[in-house]
């Protein structure tokens, strides 16, 4: 056996494993008493119910077709005109959020130069296979790096769970939503924080064949494995699915065991052949204006709810 092939039979395993180790590590805000008097704005699809319940914090909703960029600048001018424009924070939300999600995220923007914060994002439906598998992936394996990345100073912000402070996005011009958000904030000097104990649920995004990194190395490992008859490679391709098994049936406990090993031997067939549909969030300048709903009841701090 080669180093080469050393060297692939171990990596990918090794990788996991070392990855793992972090779905324990719960990231921890800095000054999360320095959060008074923050504003939320959430900007939601048209399409979607959304009720947040917030006795801290003042919250209100901008239902946007679609184009955060044309959001932004609505939220920027009439803050403005509020003078809140420091106190604002604009959350981007498609999908269900547990309760006290406002309150967990306010307390990591308390921390020095914390431009933005990103939630943690669970699949809701998770009856069929494949929903537990993208809740696999979503929830134990990305939310383990996301923790890892939180300590390394590297958080990347999803299309789903995002809040950035307005103050933030206006040091990017009336476009910030134009390529990498996460970059140019970096390049900016500011800090990205995950939130892990903020959740929201969302639907279970489309799924389309593709071929990328993961099919090659399964691939290659079956082939292996086929051609020599060491099914010690097997076993390599094997390992990560059922150490994420483990960490989402430890965690969770939501699952049966033999549905859970089910889906851990499904795991690297499911990423092999897997890719995510295009992004939702677009730079797109919407057709119709963005539609302002009120502070809930005319009382900051409470639900914000679609009418």
């Amino acid at each position: 056996m080669t180093l080469i092939a050393i060297a692939l039979l171990l990596a990918w395993p090794l990788y996991n494993v070392f990855l793992a180790f972090f779905a324990w590590r719960a990231p921890r805000p800095r000054q999360p008493e320095h959060t008074t008097g923050l504003h939320f704005w959430i900007v939601i699809p048209a399409s979607r119910e959304l009720a947040l319940d917030s006795p801290e914090y003042p919250v209100r909703t901008l239902v946007a077709e679609d184009g955060l960029n044309a959001a932004y600048q609505l939220i920027r001018d009439t803050a403005f005109e509020q003078g809140i424009e420091r106190r604002t924070v604009i959350g981007v939300l498609d999908g269900q959020p547990e309760p006290g999600l406002i309150a967990e995220v306010a307390r990591y923007f308390g921390g020095r130069n914390v431009g933005a914060v990103q939630c943690r994002v669970r699949i809701h439906a998770q009856t069929s296979l494949l929903g537990f598998l993208q809740n696999l992936e979503f929830a134990v394996v990305g939310d383990s790096s996301q923790r890892m990345r939180d300590l390394i100073g590297s958080v990347e912000l999803g299309e789903n769970g995002q809040f950035v402070r307005l103050d933030a996005l206006a040091r990017l011009g009336d476009r910030p939503w134009s390529g990498s958000l996460e970059h140019r904030l970096y390049q900016a000097g500011m800090s990205i924080r995950y939130a892990t104990d903020a959740v929201i649920s969302q639907d279970a995004p489309p799924v389309r064949l593709g071929k990328w990194a993961p099919a090659v190395i399964s691939g290659a490992l079956v082939a292996v494995t086929l051609l020599t008859g060491t099914y010690v490679w097997l076993a390599a391709l094997l390992v990560p699915g059922l150490i994420w098994g483990l960490v989402h049936r430890v965690r969770f406990g939501d699952s049966s065991w033999w549905r859970t090993l089910v889906v851990s031997v499904l795991y690297p067939i499911y990423l092999g052949l897997r890719r995510r549909s295009p992004t939702c969030v677009t730079n797109v300048v919407p057709s119709a204006q963005p539609r302002l709903l009120p502070w809930a009841g005319g009382n900051p701090g409470l639900s914000a709810r679609r009418p």
